[in-house]
């Protein structure tokens, strides 16, 4: 008689309904502009406006692909976060993020699994985001957190919480692509915000990244 070896169970020890999904996929890259051409002329991605961040020296754009936004970052000035990213990997992945309703709680869910972030508690930042079915595009808070990559498959994992309502500017970009005139074909769109939603007429024009200060809680 011969004993089999009872299977391993893949039950996931995770709360139910913890992630709702993949929401974008951050790729380290040395110029922006290229990157995010490359994307729209390869893999037809609508890109939102470029966002810079000062404190952690970066600037980047989101441009979607089917439902999953690309989160295309390069160094701004002393570019102390990617920089070094840079240097040791070169260009690539980064990082990978799902959304989630409550972050903090996402956060102490997991960490009894073993997981490991690299902060205590989630960050908050200003981002700009569409809301509302009306494409509104206005600066709203966002929380997330970032796993330790050696915790979980030498991969850095960030989990994201929107506000209620509040989406990424590029999933605006999809919704309206339809109806509105979306790029040129030659450069990068540059964007006017509209208050029914995104009219990229206006290529060709230069157009400085918009700032959005950081707030960190106090």
């Amino acid at each position: 008689m011969t004993c089999k070896k009872p299977r391993p169970s893949f039950r996931s020890e995770a709360p139910a309904n913890m992630i709702r999904k993949l929401t974008e996929i951050g790729i380290a890259v040395a110029d922006l502009d290229a990157a995010v051409e490359l994307l729209r002329r390869t893999l037809g991605a609508s890109p939102g406006p470029v966002q810079r961040f000062e404190d952690y020296g970066m600037e980047f754009c989101l441009c979607r692909v089917a439902d999953i936004d690309f989160e295309v970052m390069a160094p701004c000035g002393d570019g102390d976060i990617l920089n070094p990213f840079l240097e040791r990997f070169g260009q690539g992945l980064h990082q990978i993020a799902f959304h989630v309703d409550d972050v903090a709680a996402t956060q102490a869910n997991v960490i009894g699994s073993g997981l490991e972030f690299l902060d205590a508690e989630p960050r908050i930042q200003h981002f700009l985001l569409r809301h509302g079915i009306s494409c509104d595009v206005k600066e709203a808070q966002c929380s997330f957190a970032f796993t330790r990559p050696a915790s979980i498959l030498g991969t850095l994992f960030e989990f994201i919480q929107y506000p209620p309502g509040f989406d990424t500017f590029a999933a605006s970009a999809n919704l309206r692509r339809k109806n509105d005139d979306y790029s040129c074909g030659v450069c990068r769109p540059k964007l006017v915000l509209r208050a029914r939603g995104v009219c990229r007429r206006t290529c060709h024009q230069e157009r400085a990244p918009q700032v959005v200060q950081s707030r960190r809680p106090p």
